[in-house]
């Protein structure tokens, strides 16, 4: 009778988990079209869309061990996930925390900051406002037309798309997407590809150290390009009519260019390429040390 009434205890409790772990959230607080809101959250995703009203509605269910904490007002909003034991001393050492969704209808000009470790961010719809991104080993998918966009990631991916005429992007070991770069880019990796459209650029700059860079766009007369690998290829794919010096440097890689002519010594590795395009000041250099680099004319 004891080993009965014990496993119908332990059924009990098993049913009434998830309720427990999934609190349902749906909050709404005004939120002026132009203001700065910032979210924080561990584990799970966060998504965001955008609509014409002047608050944010915030949806969702929080996750096991979690707790829900607001801050600031219509101007200057703060959305923060912590630990039901948690005070104020952040989020690592939290391993009991349960995954927590975030939904959110904001202003689409809102200036934006999220911050996650392991969860997924999603947004759509934005435009106007800055984006400052942060994520750890959760993916990053944006669709959004911004003056400056700044995402970071150790492992996640990254795909943006909308137009960023400021593009500031730093990975790991994640991969970099982005479809519409504006005037100023740069990104930096050390084992993750970066792939990226746009231009006319002023200024662009893509490091890695053994991921690949392509790089596909029109330059500005004053182009100030830098793309640097030490065993990844870099593709370059230049449209219109560049300006400027071109000029290549692999120390083991092979260079081929629909520009100007590859120069190989003799004896010994290594190619050089060193071309004047048009009359422009700009200055487009490609070097690596033993990846490939191709340069062509784009459509």
């Amino acid at each position: 009778m004891k080993i009965i009434r014990s496993l119908l205890l332990l059924a009990v409790a098993l049913v009434a988990m998830p309720a427990l772990a999934d609190t349902s959230i749906n909050q709404t607080h005004a939120l002026a079209p132009d203001a700065h809101l910032s979210i924080s959250n561990v584990a799970g995703s966060v998504t965001i869309q955008t609509w014409d009203k002047h608050e944010v509605r915030l949806t969702g269910t929080l996750g096991r061990n979690s707790k829900l904490k607001l801050s600031g007002d219509e101007n200057d909003l703060s959305i923060k996930i912590k630990n039901t034991q948690d005070g104020d001393s952040g989020w690592f050492g939290h391993d009991d925390m349960g995954p927590t969704t975030l939904k959110l209808m904001v202003p689409r000009s809102v200036n934006l900051s999220v911050d996650t470790v392991s969860a997924e961010i999603t947004a759509t719809g934005l435009a106007g406002g800055k984006l400052d991104l942060n994520t750890v080993s959760g993916n990053l998918r944006v669709d959004a037309d911004s003056p400056h966009v700044k995402a970071n990631s150790v492992s996640g991916d990254m795909q943006l798309s909308g137009h960023a005429a400021s593009l500031d992007v730093n990975t790991v070991s994640g991969d970099v997407q982005v479809d519409k770069a504006g005037s100023q880019a740069m990104a930096q990796t050390v084992s993750g590809q970066v792939e990226m459209q746009g231009g006319p650029f002023h200024e662009v700059s893509v490091e890695t150290v053994s991921g690949d860079i392509v790089l596909d766009g029109s330059m500005a007369s004053d182009v100030s390009a830098k793309l640097h690998s030490m065993s990844g290829d870099i593709r370059l794919s230049m449209s219109g009519s560049p300006q400027g010096s071109l000029n290549a440097t692999s120390f083991s890689g092979d260079i081929r260019s629909a520009f100007g002519t590859v120069s190989e010594p003799e004896h010994g590795p290594g190619s050089s390429l060193h071309v004047k395009l048009g009359n422009g000041d700009g200055d487009i250099t490609l070097n690596s040390f033993s990846g490939d680099i191709h340069i062509r004319k784009g459509d």
